[in-house]
């Protein structure tokens, strides 16, 4: 399996898999795009803070993006996650401080809000699958961080930590997921790739300890 496969198993014997997911992507054009943003964002913050505050600031928000979709029984792949924190945290910090003011400007974080929406949006009638959760875990924690509070970044690391800590040691499956999979193996017998790839992973999102959905899959 991927290093972006968080069932309950493989996150007990490999935790480092809530940072790992950063890694594989969805295609060229997914991983273009993600860095396309890490560049902007990123070194105009890293000019700021320094190399060693950035790699941090990744990799909080990492675990927070991982974290959270975990919790909400998903599989993140990608960057996305840490963009939303980028940008979280340098908006919140351009509010309160004058040198961080013009890192993301007013329609940038429109438009990145706008897209937030637009995700659940396609995931929601199934055109696409996103991992909506981490996108909103990676903000979080960026804009915690941003506020210059250092109590509130820990106490979401601390109730991330506990539901993700929940979810290893009593999966939560949905009696549904069985139904997606038949699904998903006959559209895979009937060569219809993308409407089988959609069901199979509809099938490990609910549930994703379901071997055969992952081996299909």
């Amino acid at each position: 399996m991927c290093s972006s496969d968080l069932s309950a198993p493989l996150l007990m014997e490999e935790p480092w898999r809530l940072l790992t997911t950063v890694f594989p992507h969805g295609g060229l054009i997914h991983l273009a795009f993600n860095l396309l943003w890490i560049w902007m964002l990123g070194r105009s913050i890293e000019a700021r803070i320094g190399t060693v505050g950035m790699l941090v600031l990744v990799v909080v928000t990492t675990l927070s993006a991982s974290g959270l979709q975990l919790v909400f029984v998903g599989r993140p792949i990608g960057l996305s996650g840490v963009v939303y924190g980028l940008a979280g945290y340098a908006w919140m910090r351009g509010r309160r401080e004058l040198l961080f003011r013009g890192v993301i400007d007013d329609s940038t974080r429109n438009l990145l809000v706008a897209w937030f929406f637009v995700c659940i949006l396609l995931t929601w009638v199934g055109a696409m699958n996103i991992a909506n959760a981490a996108h909103a875990g990676g903000a979080l924690m960026g804009i915690a961080l941003g506020t210059g509070r250092p109590w509130i970044a820990p106490l979401i690391l601390s109730l991330l930590g506990t539901g993700v800590l929940f979810r290893a040691s009593i999966p939560i499956r949905d009696p549904a997921a069985y139904e997606w999979f038949i699904e998903g193996g006959q559209a895979f017998n009937a060569r219809d790739l993308p409407r089988a790839e959609h069901f199979l992973d509809q099938a490990t999102r609910r549930d994703p300890d379901m071997a055969a959905a992952w081996y299909w899959l």
